[in-house]
């Protein structure tokens, strides 16, 4: 597990106008779990603009930003077998991504959606490769809907979909 709270100075990417910042590489998180405090006045991601893959990752803690806030800014890549039990607070709170133009596989999301603009999912979406995607965000103390991901939390249904190797 790495933990980024305890990092003074982290303050996850800005990923937008003239400072986007890229990843291009393999994030394997091996079930490991990334602790993320965020808070900054400007859009803020734990991941930029991703060209590459990032799997098998727990991303756990809040982001928050009078901006945007979500975990991955903009899915060029992949997203594989990953967890976010995140709390969101963003003009525009984003429950996986920003932008979204390539695969989504095997994710859960869960924690709290709080901003003018709430998208359980994403934000801006090209992508209709969305495959065992559920999320279990609470608005206030309603759940969030949306079009791409299938609202559950039923553990059942979610187990079946991260140990099916179709």
């Amino acid at each position: 597990d790495i933990d980024m709270t305890l990092t003074d100075r982290y303050c996850g990417t800005i990923a937008n106008g003239s400072d986007k910042c890229f990843f291009a590489g393999i994030y394997n998180g091996n079930g490991y779990t990334l602790k993320v405090s965020i808070n900054d006045t400007v859009q803020r991601s734990v991941f930029p603009y991703v060209y590459g893959v990032i799997c098998n990752l727990k991303i756990q803690g809040s982001i928050t930003s009078e901006a945007s806030a979500q975990p991955v800014r903009s899915l060029y890549g992949s997203l594989v077998n990953c967890i976010f039990d995140l709390s969101l607070t963003a003009d525009n709170a984003n429950g996986i991504l920003y932008s979204n133009y390539n695969l989504v596989y095997n994710v859960f999301t869960k924690g709290s959606l709080a901003g003018k603009e709430i998208n359980p999912v994403a934000s801006n979406d090209t992508s209709t490769q969305y495959e065992n995607v559920y999320h279990f965000y609470i608005i206030g103390a309603s759940p969030a809907n949306d079009d791409f991901g299938t609202r559950t939390d039923d553990v059942k249904t979610i187990a079946k979909a991260f140990h099916d190797t179709s």
